[in-house]
């Protein structure tokens, strides 16, 4: 018998292992600080299952009770389970039957430069009001700590019926030679003031150089082209890759070198000097195979499940998307597995030396997944987050939770970030990892470091989380011994009204009986 306390946000960690120790138990508790990240109740729930299902996969003799304190709001999107435990569902915050906490929050914020003309900058921003009354605010514009604008708006109400907040859309239009700080911010006193305000860190005007390593994929070129930021791509044949001397292809190298790598059915024979994708290959990392198919596998097989909070998979949909014999992932530790088929992982990151290499087991030919609209989006997501340098954004700013990977150029050893919170990294292969961040808000480099990355943005920007109400219960796919999934929705403990009911029939059955004693 025991406890023991787990944390959890966007990631999940054990604040206290299983004691009897009441004192160690409520030192964790106290120990848990609040952040602006997200939830994810999945990663939780997968640390507690083991606890609760034997090796063998029995139930352990005593059930498990799991005691879940929260508001309930999670950003997970694929169903929850938990096998061998009792969960309750303990709400914290305002229940969903209480009027709406005043919250008028930014639920987005983006910039982009124009291609043709790009020092033309357009700042576009969406405000919501998540209570019940509308709201008459300002907001504020401001580039590098000046202000620039300042516009009062009005923002409708909750729509309960279509259960949608009330919105307003705020666009701006900036010339912006070089690099700068822009941030938003509204005046009015709500609940929650870390979806106040948001900031980007707008980057210099820059193209991309990618290099294309493929026999011929005129759906991939396409895709490559039309991403964010793009401005050459280079196609070279596997033969012609592999005369080239592979220093050449790293930034300043030959003719400039560049920023990615893409590979298209060939697996590298030397690791490529940048951040590289590969499609039906693999990059010579140990344990890092593409096994074959089996025989008894389908030979057309289709996603099944994909981490969808992944910044490389962010509003791309594999439903519908099918491929031909893809084979599976063989991963060394450290691996993030990004999406599984029916024979296992099909995809894949690793960081190695600051560089990030993402493989996917499918081949782009014998697949519909160049015909889907989300294709263009994940090269779009690819090109960015395999850029350790500002990835051909227009605006830069992280999520809470999330971590940033700096480059630095001289031969320091420690890089500092303060704001909301204190952060240090140790500098490795000319490169320095920050976070995660846990506070929404600007953070200032000390010693400073090159632009964009002297100062870091951090948004809240989520909707499920400036909506302060609580839910109303937890649906989890729990399994009682029985061949049939239930689901099982986890509400308030409802013991204490129980308890009363049981006393108030033991008092009724005590006064009747003293009255027939009476008679």
């Amino acid at each position: 018998s025991g406890a023991m306390v787990i944390a959890f946000a966007r990631r999940t960690r054990v604040a206290q292992p299983f004691t009897t120790d009441r004192a160690l138990l409520r030192s964790a508790v106290e120990s848990i600080e609040p952040s602006d990240q997200s939830g994810s109740l999945d990663q939780a729930l997968q640390l507690i299952e083991p606890y609760a299902v034997g090796p063998n996969g029995d139930r352990n003799s005593k059930q498990l009770l799991v005691f879940i304190l929260s508001d309930g709001r999670f950003s997970d999107d694929r169903t929850l389970a938990l096998s061998g435990a009792e969960l309750r569902f303990v709400r914290i915050g305002t229940p969903p039957t209480d009027p709406r906490p005043d919250n008028l929050a930014f639920t987005s914020f983006a910039a982009r430069r124009d291609f043709d003309q790009p020092q033309r900058v357009e700042v576009v921003g969406r405000l919501a009001n998540f209570g019940d009354q509308a709201v008459r605010s300002n907001v504020s514009l401001k580039v590098d700590g000046r202000t620039q604008r300042i516009t009062t708006v009005e923002v409708a109400p909750y729509n309960a019926s279509d259960n949608v907040p009330g919105q307003t859309l705020l666009s701006y239009q900036l010339e912006l030679e070089g690099g700068a700080l822009v941030q938003i911010a509204h005046n009015h006193t709500d609940a929650l003031p870390a979806d106040d305000s948001a900031a980007l860190v707008v980057t210099p005007p820059r193209r991309w150089r990618i290099l294309l390593v493929s026999p011929g994929n005129v759906f991939l070129d396409r895709a490559l082209r039309g991403a964010e930021g793009v401005g050459q791509v280079v196609t070279l044949s596997p033969p012609q890759f592999e005369l080239r001397d592979p220093r050449s292809f790293a930034r300043g190298g030959g003719e400039g070198g560049f920023d990615l790598i893409v590979f298209d059915r060939h697996s590298p024979a030397s690791l490529p000097p940048v951040g590289a994708l590969y499609f039906g290959a693999a990059p010579p990392i140990d344990s890092l195979r593409l096994l074959p198919p089996r025989e008894a596998e389908p030979p057309v097989q289709e996603f099944w499940s994909w981490r969808r909070d992944h910044p490389l998979l962010r509003h791309v949909v594999l439903d519908g998307v099918v491929f031909e014999k893809a084979g599976r992932l063989a991963l060394p530790d450290g691996a993030e597995i990004l999406a599984t088929g029916a024979a296992g992982p099909v995809m894949a990151a690793l960081s190695l030396d600051g560089r990030t290499h993402v493989v996917a087991a499918l081949d782009l030919i014998r697949s519909n997944w160049p015909l889907e609209l989300t294709f263009p989006v994940f090269i779009d997501n690819a090109v960015r987050h395999l850029d350790p340098g500002e990835g051909g954004q227009t605006g830069l700013a992280f999520e809470p939770g999330q971590t940033a990977v700096i480059p630095i150029q001289d031969a320091r050893t420690d890089l500092f970030y303060t704001g909301p919170a204190s952060l240090h990294a140790v500098v490795e292969s000319g490169r320095a990892t920050i976070g995660p961040f846990t506070r929404a808000g600007v953070y200032v480099a000390s010693p400073p470091v090159r632009q964009p990355w002297d100062r870091v943005a951090v948004n809240l920007l989520d909707a499920r989380e400036s909506d302060l109400r609580t839910a109303e219960a937890l649906e989890v796919r729990v399994d009682p011994g029985r061949s049939a999934s239930v689901v099982s929705e986890l509400r308030r403990d409802i013991w204490p009204w129980f308890v009363w009911g049981a006393l108030a029939v033991l008092m009724l059955e005590w006064v009747v009986y003293t009255r027939r004693m009476h008679l």
